[in-house]
């Protein structure tokens, strides 16, 4: 397990075998309402910037493959925290919605 820096302080844990290739690049991070990610962008001329997500590049995703981080931590990119996964398997471990009365998510 290694650590690449990325903005604001923080790190992002990959494998030691994804280290070499991913830590070429620079890394920032991408907040999103419950978590952050790790997050690369490249320019393409006069379209649009390229993003790519680190947990994407990791598991090689297609473009409408999900992966999921197993224990919600976005910058935990080892390969046995991420899986591919429908969109129904991965609303299943979100955190519950606050101020809900419900024990139920």
């Amino acid at each position: 397990m290694k650590q690449i820096s990325l903005t604001q302080n923080k790190f992002a844990i990959v494998d030691d075998e994804d280290y070499e290739v991913l830590s070429k690049y620079k890394w920032r991070v991408f907040k999103r309402k419950h978590t952050c990610y790790a997050v690369r962008s490249e320019p393409r001329g006069h379209e649009k910037r390229k993003v790519y997500y680190m947990h994407r590049v990791i598991m090689n995703a297609k473009n409408k493959q999900l992966i999921d981080h197993r224990n919600s931590n976005g910058l935990d990119n080892q390969k046995c925290n991420l899986r591919f996964c429908t969109g129904s398997q991965n609303c299943q471990n979100r955190r519950p919605i606050q101020n809900m009365t419900s024990c139920f998510k």
